[in-house]
């Protein structure tokens, strides 16, 4: 059981987690645009792109960020 509770609290993998009107983003590594209609992130792999409307950066810590807003669409693309 510690071992999956440390697994968690030290994983380093890119997660995007997509809930009501928000958008949590975890272990990406820049912010490329910052909008009230679109942002992009990059991740160690991909781009992350969200468009919709009133889209505001609520949460931003060293490896996290959560977005807010009328989400329409997101795309995730491999580099």
């Amino acid at each position: 059981m510690r071992k999956l509770i440390r697994e968690f609290i030290d994983s380093e993998e890119f997660q995007l987690t997509l809930l009501k009107d928000r958008v949590n983003i975890v272990n990406y590594q820049s912010l490329l645009q910052i909008d009230s209609k679109e942002m992009i992130l990059k991740s160690e792999f991909s781009k992350i792109m969200i468009r919709g409307e009133n889209l505001v950066l609520n949460k931003l810590l060293d490896d996290e960020v959560l977005i807010t807003g009328d989400i329409h669409f997101i795309e995730v693309k491999d580099e």
